[in-house]
């Protein structure tokens, strides 16, 4: 009787184990075929890393573990692998750069930079952890850190900086000449040769800082000449409304990426997204990667025809099981070689300048003479001019924010320096407790100063902070007027 009860229970046992390695043997087949489905792809498993980046001027990839940082080629071979304890809980609020050839994290929205020296993070920056840049356009290019646009203290932010490894501080890059994009958060880029494309992202609402909008036009910056150009509005019939959506995976989502285009993911869906020739084409997904599931933290890009997408490798995982990552590599030309269909990234607005340059060429032909008797007289061209929404400066008109031009305002009003409490009240925001609303001030100060730099020219700081002649402990400030007409003259 006990033999034939042992004998059931191994016979159960058995069957138990032929079922399990069945549904395994099973799982492996169906994996196989579905890799086999989408041939040439080649896997490299790379455990769990935090984060990985891809910098295409070095070629080599950067990724970050929770106690250790690896350096590889796109192939695999490994470069360098540096012991850091730590690191990976750290890394998740920085952005990892690679430049100068150093690892550099910069803290994601403040000034502070920190590089990585024998498995230990030095800072070395002048700034301060001023959290106005959060979620800010980041990118390296020429071995150059850069940043676009950001946002805080419900204000968003147009200026391109870039971290000096000379000074160890953030300057500004200011533009010769031409207007410049509103400030934006969360917007895409891509690097092609000399420019730099923008677009999408938000912006905030001037009448009302609490409200967000989309940013719907396309932007580039050309590096040499320092020069933006507004290409045009994105268009409406299908980008436009895709993008809205903030479905589309992009290639390096959180920094702008290097190349001649950039490529998105959607459903079953690869988009190949290039501003320079102002085009999108749709290819169907190979079903194999329409399958994975991809890791914000992790890079998609573009090397030498391929495409590297990094995805979870657990599809189903059990509870408790660790969640592990495989970069995938697919030759592009086996869902590049007949795209869906091809659309209009933008609208451009120069193709019906032709038809208003003949509608008011007959106002060209009035005699000058009538012209000059109903031009007003001018101030002096060579200061900046308050106008209802900035200053004007050479025939330019730049744009501030409500805020920033109130203050602008009071300052150049009075004869003698304003208290910052009166430069609080234009500042204040209802509901801040008052530490709160002196970061706030302090943070439309630096950056009106920021503006004027950029608009002027100048490495000067034009608003000062003083001391009241009154009581030296009441703070005050003070701006240089010699760049600026009298108010009370215009």
């Amino acid at each position: 009787m006990v033999s034939t009860r042992l004998t059931v229970i191994q016979l159960l046992q058995g069957l138990c184990q032929r079922k399990t390695a069945f549904l395994k043997v099973a799982f492996l087949l169906h994996f196989g075929l579905m890799i086999a489905g989408a041939q040439a792809i080649q896997v490299e498993r790379i455990g769990r890393p935090v984060m990985a980046r891809f910098f295409p001027e070095v070629e080599k990839i950067v990724r970050v573990y929770e106690d250790h940082i690896i350096i590889v080629n796109p192939e695999g071979t490994v470069r360098d692998s540096i012991h850091t304890p730590g690191i990976g809980s750290f890394a998740l609020n920085h952005n990892v750069q690679l430049a100068a050839g150093q690892i550099i994290f910069t803290k994601k929205g403040s000034g502070l930079v920190y590089q990585l020296t024998a498995g230990k993070l030095k800072r070395i920056d002048r700034s301060m952890d001023h959290n106005f840049q959060q979620e800010a356009l980041e990118f390296v290019r020429h071995d150059t850190i850069f940043r676009h646009g950001g946002r805080g203290f419900w204000d968003a932010h147009n200026l391109l900086i870039f971290f000096s490894f000379d000074t160890f501080e953030w300057e500004v890059v200011r533009p010769l000449k031409g207007d410049r994009p509103p400030g934006l958060y969360a917007h895409h880029g891509l690097i092609s040769g000399k420019d730099i494309y923008m677009y999408g992202g938000f912006s905030i609402n001037p009448a009302n800082p609490a409200q967000q909008l989309f940013n719907e036009e396309v932007w580039k910056f050309h590096f040499p000449n320092r020069t933006w150009t507004r290409l045009g509005k994105l268009n409406p019939d299908e980008i436009l409304p895709t993008l809205k959506e903030f479905e589309w995976r992009a290639v390096g989502s959180t920094t702008a990426v290097s190349g001649p285009a950039r490529y998105y993911s959607k459903h079953q869906w690869l988009f190949r997204f290039d501003p320079g020739e102002n085009e999108v084409k749709f290819y169907s997904a190979i079903p194999r990667m329409a399958k994975l599931v991809p890791y914000q933290f992790l890079d998609y890009f573009i090397y030498k025809d391929h495409f590297y997408q990094y995805a979870s490798e657990n599809m189903h995982l059990r509870k408790g099981s660790e969640q592990l990552y495989a970069l995938y590599k697919v030759p592009l030309n086996q869902f590049l070689n007949n795209p869906e269909k091809v659309l209009k990234i933008y609208i451009s607005e120069n193709k019906i300048s032709w038809i208003w340059s003949l509608l008011v060429l007959p106002l060209i032909m009035v005699p000058w003479s009538l012209i000059r008797a109903q031009k007003p007289k001018m101030v002096n061209k060579t200061k900046a001019i308050l106008t209802s929404n900035g200053i004007s400066y050479h025939s330019t008109e730049y744009a501030l924010s409500p805020v920033a031009l109130s203050v602008l305002t009071l300052l150049l009003s009075r004869e003698i320096d304003v208290p910052s409490a009166e430069i609080m009240e234009l500042t204040s925001k209802p509901g801040l407790d008052y530490p709160n609303q002196v970061r706030l001030k302090n943070q439309v100060i630096r950056s009106l100063n920021l503006e004027l730099r950029s608009i002027f020219r100048t490495n000067e700081e034009l608003i000062l902070q003083t001391s009241s002649a009154v009581d030296r402990r009441i703070k005050c400030y003070c701006i240089d007027r010699t760049w600026f007409e009298d108010i009370k003259k215009v």
